[in-house]
This record gives C-alpha cells, sequence and structure tokens, in this order.
C-alpha cells in the first residue's frame, strides 16, 4: 500500500523540493546574464539533487531534454505517490499543462494524440479537451485546463477534503494561463497573423472563468500587460522572462503560505519552468546553439 504524508510532512516535503539547487530563481537569474551553470560544482552543494549531474554527459540536445525530462518525471512521480487523494487528482490535472502544445498540435494537424509521444498523462486525461477545435484552439485548451484546476478545488471543497483556501493557489494558475496565451498571441504576431480573441479579452474569460474578485483582476491584467511589454521588447528571451514574471508572482503569493494547496501550487509552477529554463544554462546547449 502506498503511504501518503500527514499534512506538515507535506509542507515538509514541498519546501524541501522548492529549495533544492539548483534552484528556480537562481537559474533564471543565471539565463537572463547569458551564462552556464556548472553542474559538477553545483551539486556538491547542500540539498542539491545530485541525480542532475547525468545532464552534464548529454552529447545532444535530443538527448539532454530526455534526460531532463526524465529526471523531472522521476520526481514528480514519488511527490505524486506522496499525496491524498484530492492533492494528487489536483496534481494530476496540473500535469496538463506539460502536454498543451501536444494537444494543440494533434488538433490542429487532425492526428491522434497518443501519435505525439505525450511523456506525462495517458490518451484518456485529455477527454475534456478534445471539444476544442481548430478556430482557437490554443485559447480553449488553457481555458478548459484553467476550468477543471478550479472544478477539481470546487469538489474537494464541496465533499470538505479541501478545507483550505485555495484563491491564491487559482490565482497564480490564472497568472501562467494568461501568460502562456499572450506568447502564444506575441508568436503570431511575428508571423503577422491574428487570433480571434485579444489577450484583454481572454484575460477577461479568464476572470470570468475563476471569478476573482475585481482587485484580482486588476492585478491580473496589469501583471499581464507588464509581461507582454517585456516580451515584446525581449522577443528572443521570452520564456525566460515569462518564467521569471510568473515564477516571481507566484512565490510572492504562495511561498510563505501555511497551507498544502498553495505550496503544492507553486512546486508545480516550479517544476513545469525548470524544464524549459535549465536547458537555456547548460553547457551541453551551448554547443549545440
Amino acid at each position: 500500500m502506498t503511504y501518503k504524508m500527514s499534512v506538515y510532512g507535506l509542507k515538509t516535503i514541498l519546501i524541501t523540493h522548492l529549495n533544492k539547487n539548483p534552484k528556480l530563481e537562481e537559474v533564471i537569474q543565471t539565463a537572463l546574464e547569458n551564462r552556464f551553470i556548472d553542474l559538477p560544482s553545483m551539486v556538491t552543494k547542500y540539498n542539491s539533487r545530485t541525480d542532475y549531474l547525468k545532464l552534464a554527459s548529454a552529447k545532444t540536445i535530443h538527448e539532454l531534454e530526455e534526460n531532463l525530462i526524465g529526471l523531472i518525471k522521476n520526481e514528480l512521480d514519488y511527490v505524486y505517490n506522496l499525496l491524498p487523494e484530492f492533492y494528487s487528482k489536483f496534481f494530476r490535472t496540473f500535469l496538463t499543462i506539460y502536454e498543451l502544445d501536444l494537444i494543440y498540435n494533434s488538433i490542429v494537424s487532425s492526428k491522434r494524440f497518443t501519435e505525439m509521444k505525450p511523456r506525462f498523462l495517458e490518451s484518456k486525461d485529455m477527454d475534456t479537451y478534445m471539444y476544442c477545435t481548430k478556430e482557437n484552439a490554443y485559447g480553449c485548451l488553457l481555458l478548459t485546463f484553467l476550468k477543471n484546476l478550479k472544478a477539481d478545488l470546487e469538489i474537494a471543497e464541496q465533499r470538505r477534503t479541501l478545507r483550505e483556501n485555495y484563491s491564491r493557489a487559482l490565482g497564480c494558475v490564472s497568472l501562467l494561463v494568461a501568460s502562456k496565451y499572450l506568447k502564444y498571441v506575441s508568436n503570431l504576431e511575428k508571423l503577422n497573423l491574428t487570433v480571434s480573441d485579444s489577450i484583454e479579452i481572454f484575460v477577461k474569460q479568464i476572470t470570468s472563468t475563476t471569478n476573482i474578485d475585481g482587485l484580482a483582476q486588476y492585478q491580473l491584467e496589469n501583471s499581464t500587460k507588464q509581461l507582454y511589454s517585456i516580451i515584446r521588447s525581449y522577443p528572443s528571451k521570452a520564456t525566460i522572462y515569462e518564467a521569471q514574471h510568473v515564477y516571481g508572482k507566484c512565490r510572492e503569493l504562495l511561498a510563505l503560505s501555511p497551507q498544502v494547496i498553495d505550496l503544492l501550487t507553486l512546486y508545480l509552477v516550479n517544476r513545469y519552468y525548470e524544464m524549459y529554463i535549465l536547458k537555456y544554462v547548460l553547457p551541453v546547449s551551448w554547443v549545440f546553439k
């Protein structure tokens, strides 16, 4: 039988993992400064993930990506198996964010999702996304992802399996969703293409989906505008600035919270961005640029 940890134990595990080296905030800063990290030195630090030394032996970009995904997936599986039922449901729903680009490609190319070789989920987890059509599919997928997470939280609250206030966690995920959409729009603009829903309209769709209050809506709109301006100014580092902006805001909201749902959300956002940003700072990436 799988062992499920106490609330105190879960918070300890999540805080410990958030503080493991390499820390995302340090990796982001390294990427912005166009430097790379010295993996052998990094793994000698206290609370380091020594298995990440495996990344230094990658001979190609493909091998690097496969190794990195494997390491992150192994850790996610470990944490997932420690979670009580509600948190594990929320965790699994969040993992869809890793596959959204594959789902989008499946929709616009009319290929089966399984042909895209998903890494984190099985095809049965995608059922709620299949009604999105080619027209503005990306926005539809992101809003469906947000709706599914919110539904998990509401059901758990009704069943009293969640007795925590999840508004800040949902606010963090809303910013993540908005940021992914604005980067998508920014990429289309480079190709002189347009989308049916502007960023402003999409943010309003987010606020209507989450039912956040006026202050939270203002903060989301203002934060999204800030990030859009940064991404348009520095398009070559769009993903790095996205990670810095979103994770920075989420840390402000959630890092000092005593709630499991907040720390779990912060951990999930952290590892999501880590998968992308680490590739910017590993020496093997520079060799093949």
